[in-house]
């Protein structure tokens, strides 16, 4: 190493490089002058070309800043043009370095945190523009001076270089459009009361010197990471929590690895925000940052080590027991974390409980975690008690929990009464009524978030949404009791009213985002704009925000289902069509079989991905009106029967065997391609037609079948039987990789048994829901949508797409093809079957 500089890790276990002189780091070596010691991009004098001008000046200009970007650049573009490659890096790193300038002074370096970027779209499409030139550029440079570059490495360069520049300056004219400040870069003392960090401060709205609504945020943030960090465990569960060393472990970690990824990144998302939240609350008094320095610093930790552990545990090489251990310590640290909200949130909390709070002489201490407040209370002392005892495992309130010592708690209860309500052994939901139902959804000391998406997966069934809503709009207003005393009325707000409000928006938010349907729910959203403006505007401020944008992008929009829909970012190349060689005059027995079966699988897919879990409701697809209310199942039932009828037609149109029995053949290559794709809704419609009575009864047409096609159907029967309500296929979908289309009977006919084996109310019963039934079917309903999420990348051939479409629509009917297969092999005794072979044979 360079004089004076030591190797060191970050909590993460990343490695970077620290100067024990000038506790200077980096990241890269190559950052360091090995002579020296010396940090390059430090070195203005000698290795950058800053205009020390600038840096110096009391007052700053656009035009100043972008001259010396555009000379920056232009010093880079010299030393390509003259072929100085020596100096590429250095003069690389000068044109980042102006360019971050750029980004401080306008209070632009963190997109998360400027509200300039976040509430301005075309400066936030510029902003992304200029740092990933500027990425680019840094890559391109390190390339074009290494020891070897490639020969187009420099031409790239000169390209990334010139990319960077228009990237800048249309950022700055986008910046000057919208009015944005230059601030001065120099250093200067603070008066007393000012936060450094301006670019937050900018969007707090100060009452008082406080902000009423920021410890709601950081109420509501803080729910989310709960549902997050559940969905996560859940998801790690369901992966790792069954297995057995005497199965291939890196089939079940290829499949669970997207998921994972993807829910550790909404975790991280949510967490981000979750922290951005409680910099605003220090930024409106910074003396109050010292009380949130230790946990924030725990999340970090824990959050780069979950990282860490996320990427170990998808590693297929590791074993059995590497796996355990992992999974173990994956469970730690969430736990870990939310350990660390629920502490930021107490903290929050006890500052916010009485305005009266002097916090220049507060006594709060830390011991052994736990924070204590001495708080007047009617001019006397009262210690606050250990938040761990007024919080359950999810770190949510516990009923009848109160924030003082000594006091009745009563009136934090639930408000429904218990023969509203009944729970099974499990403590699951067995039955309630509507109201019971609805005060569970949104209770105030218990997070549920399997109840949650199993009500709003099926409250259609025995509720319309105006109901809901109705029942939402009155647990929001939520009246106190009437003998509650002064403080028992702020304890009652704090600790139960604002909790209430918070999950009612975490509900209504989810309904919008993801169990919205257009042509139902539409009529609803001018109600709920209404409630929202006069109600949420005045009392969250937060969740106004975000469900007035939700509410109008439903407005606007003419797409059904989820706003926002997760799909993988999957850097896979689409395989290259098989076209045939006639595209004019397309044969079916031209066209090679693992394209046919793509095709097939692009046209079940669209089908497949529209299916609504409204549509799977009641059994709503074999209603007469079901053209409306499941157009989707409809759809892919109709798309199905099609397969199988053009299948039946196309070997019937044959009047010679040995013909019928080719494209017999071909159809079950077709079907084994569509199963090794893992579309198993077409392979079983392919299935279908060889078992119908119309080629079923081809003796002549079977007995040409040769051993390997009779072996591959033999397989696809086993794979697809209904032995044992279809136990192999249900294996074998539960472990299959995605993309994939399950077959769709299955669904239906479990739903069609729960919806016929279940009454709709507890017996002896005529308000109390059956919830367990509506259980059975959110679970149903989740496993029918697992892959919708998960495309196959796959490229259409229009005019193959339009050859199977034609032929979908143009098959002839069941009696039609059931009496040409009486025509084409007429019925015959088994003495007619010996007779036909022994002449056939010669003899």
């Amino acid at each position: 190493l360079p004089p004076n500089w030591v190797s060191k890790t970050t909590p993460s276990g990343r490695l970077y490089f620290c100067n024990v002189v000038t506790e200077q780091t980096t990241w890269n070596l190559e950052n360091i002058d090995f002579q020296t010691g010396a940090l390059v991009i430090f070195l203005t004098s000698t290795h950058i070309c800053v205009n020390q001008s600038l840096v110096d000046a009391q007052v700053v200009s656009w035009s100043k800043v972008s001259a010396q970007i555009a000379m920056a650049i232009q010093t880079l573009k010299n030393s390509i043009r003259n072929e100085t490659f020596d100096t590429l890096q250095k003069n690389t790193i000068s044109v980042v370095y102006h360019v971050r300038l750029l980004l401080y002074l306008s209070n632009s370096i963190d997109k998360d945190s400027s509200p300039q970027i976040k509430s301005n779209k075309k400066l936030r499409t510029h902003h992304r523009g200029v740092m990933a030139s500027l990425a680019k550029l840094a890559l391109s440079s390190k390339v074009a001076s290494g020891a070897w570059p490639p020969p187009e490495s420099i031409n790239k360069l000169h390209t990334d270089a010139d990319e960077v520049l228009v990237a800048v300056r249309n950022f700055i004219i986008t910046a000057q459009e919208a009015q944005l400040d230059l601030h001065d870069n120099k250093p200067k003392l603070l008066h007393d009361g000012v936060s450094p960090l301006r670019w937050r401060v900018a969007g707090v709205n100060r009452v008082n010197g406080a902000n009423p609504d920021a410890t709601t945020t950081l109420l509501v943030l803080a729910d989310n990471i709960h549902g997050a960090t559940t969905a996560f465990i859940e998801s790690a569960n369901e992966a790792f929590s069954d297995l057995n060393p005497n199965h291939p472990i890196s089939d079940r970690i290829k499949t669970t690895s997207p998921v994972l990824v993807a829910q550790f990144r909404n975790l991280s998302n949510t967490t981000s925000q979750f922290l951005n939240s409680m910099e605003d609350i220090c930024a409106i008094n910074p003396k109050q940052s010292s009380y949130f320095a230790e946990e924030k610093q725990a999340i970090f930790d824990d959050m780069g080590t979950l990282f860490i552990i996320s990427q170990a545990i998808t590693n297929q090489e590791l074993g059995f027991d590497e796996i355990k251990s992992t999974f173990h310590n994956l469970e730690q640290c969430v736990k870990s974390i939310e350990k660390s909200v629920r502490d930021i949130c107490d903290i929050s909390r006890q500052i916010n409980q009485d305005d009266n709070i002097d916090l220049n002489k507060s006594s709060y201490i830390k011991d052994s975690a736990t924070p204590l407040v001495a708080s007047a209370v009617n001019g006397s002392s009262t210690a606050l008690v250990n938040p761990s005892a007024v919080v359950d495992s999810d770190g949510c309130p516990t009923a009848g929990a109160s924030l003082y010592n000594n006091e009745r708690t009563d009136f934090l209860g639930t408000d429904y009464n218990s023969s509203e309500i009944i729970f099974n052994m499990e403590g699951n939901v067995k039955g309630g009524t509507i109201r019971a139902l609805v005060q569970r959804l949104t209770q105030h000391d218990k997070l549920d978030s399997k109840f949650i998406t199993t009500f709003l997966l099926t409250y259609r069934s025995f509720c319309t949404t105006q109901e809901l809503f109705e029942e939402l709009f009155m647990r929001y207003m939520l009246t106190p009791p009437e003998d509650l005393t002064a403080e028992e009325l702020t304890v009652w707000q704090e600790k139960k009213l604002k909790l209430v409000r918070l999950r009612v928006f975490n509900v209504i938010k989810s309904w919008l985002d993801t169990y919205f349907n257009e042509e139902e729910d539409q009529a609803t959203l001018p109600t709920l704009a209404m409630f929202t403006e006069d109600y949420v505007r005045v009392t969250m401020k937060f969740g106004y925000d975000q469900l007035i944008k939700l509410i109008k992008k439903r407005m606007d929009s003419e797409e059904n289902g989820q706003i926002r829909k997760m799909t993988l970012n999957i850097r896979s190349e689409m395989p290259q069509p098989i076209l045939p060689k006639n595209m004019r005059r397309i044969r079916f027995l031209e066209l090679d079989a693992l394209e046919m079966a793509r095709q097939l699988t692009i046209m079940d897919f669209k089908l497949y991905n529209r299916i609504k879990p409204v549509e799977c409701l009641d059994k709503n697809w074999g209603k007469g009106d079901s053209e409306h209310i499941a157009v989707n199942v409809k759809a892919s039932i109709e798309y199905s029967n099609q397969v199988t009828a053009w299948v039946t037609d196309s070997i019937l149109s044959k009047d010679d065997v040995r013909k019928r029995a080719v494209v017999v053949k071909h159809w079950v290559v077709i079907a084994e391609k569509c199963r090794l794709l893992n579309n198993y809704n077409t392979c079983m419609a392919i299935l279908s037609s060889f078992d119908n009575s119309s080629v079923g009864r081809l003796r002549r047409t079977w007995e040409l079948m040769n051993a390997r096609t009779n072996q591959t159907l033999a397989s696809i029967r086993r794979l697809m039987g209904a032995n044992r309500n279809f136990t192999e296929y249900r294996d074998i979908i539960h472990h299959a990789n995605p993309p994939c289309i399950p077959f769709l009977g299955i669904y239906l006919q479990d739903l069609t048994f729960i919806e016929d084996g279940n009454s709709n109310y507890l017996k002896k019963s005529d308000n109390m829901i059956n919830f367990s039934k509506r259980m059975k079917t959110a679970e149903v309903i989740r496993e029918l949508q697992q892959h919708q999420s998960t495309p196959y990348l796959l490229q259409a051939v229009p005019d193959i797409q339009e050859f199977i479409t034609t032929h979908l629509q143009s098959s002839r009917d069941e009696e039609t093809l059931y009496n040409l297969s009486l025509a084409l092999e007429p019925r015959e005794r088994d003495e007619d079957t010996i007779v036909r072979r022994l002449k056939e044979s010669g003899m």
